[in-house]
């Protein structure tokens, strides 16, 4: 059964995202600690690799060790292209491919922002295409809030209504079963079930322990207040 759902993670999860983690020269030794504790590991990409798709042997080495993969996707072809600012969407769909080949779960991950909010039915169909060919993993697509920090704020103009959001989650809720692809949101998106100071937990390149994930710049971020940003 389709539709959209709420996320949580195991407090025993790991999630590995970056910058782009694929290029973290000891990402497999990582995965491999992580996986020695009996966690599971899931890890966070871009899809794209110095510019290239990822390349086959870094996956194949990351295979016995990595549970699951969410690729950023922000449209199809050119509008994924234009939210990025690179030309990425080749290297995405040859990174899936080659994780396809693998056989490792996947899923998408995007953002609810102007533009992504007018790609969502070419993303979705883009997703159910690719679920209807596989036969080991059901991947689906997960939206996270647009917040104004890194390239969110030089970009503050893709930020959106809260009215508009609220249209936006009923309008995934048909396409999820247009389509056969089940849609989730994050919990800062649906201002609900906040996980902060009690199952999550986060550590930044500056290795700060920080209590959401979307407060990725730590401490030299104000508090992370999902209520206070309309």
């Amino acid at each position: 059964m389709t539709g959209v759902q709420t996320c949580a993670l195991p407090i025993y999860s790991v999630r590995l995202s970056g910058g782009e983690p694929f290029e973290h020269p000891k990402l497999a030794d990582i995965a491999r600690t992580v996986k020695k504790e009996n966690r599971l590991v899931t890890i966070l990409s871009s899809g794209v690799y110095d510019k290239n798709s990822i390349p086959k042997d870094v996956i194949k080495k990351l295979k016995p060790n990595v549970d699951k993969i969410i690729f950023s996707i922000y449209g199809i072809g050119s509008n994924h292209n234009k939210i990025c600012r690179t030309k990425a969407f080749n290297s995405l769909e040859k990174s899936v491919l080659s994780v396809i080949k693998e056989k490792i779960p996947f899923s998408f991950q995007t953002v609810a922002m102007v533009d992504c909010i007018n790609n969502i039915e070419e993303m979705v169909g883009y997703i159910g295409e690719i679920k209807s060919s596989l036969n080991y993993c059901n991947p689906n697509l997960h939206v996270l809030r647009f917040i104004k920090q890194g390239n969110g704020e030089i970009n503050k103009d893709q930020a959106i209504s809260k009215n508009k959001i609220d249209n936006f989650m009923k309008l995934c809720n048909d396409l999820s079963e247009k389509y056969g692809v089940d849609i989730s949101f994050g919990c800062s998106l649906r201002e609900e079930d906040c996980v902060q100071d009690s199952e999550k937990a986060a550590i930044t390149a500056y290795g700060e322990k920080i209590t959401c994930s979307a407060l990725k710049y730590g401490s030299k971020q104000k508090k992370f207040a999902c209520k206070d940003r309309w």
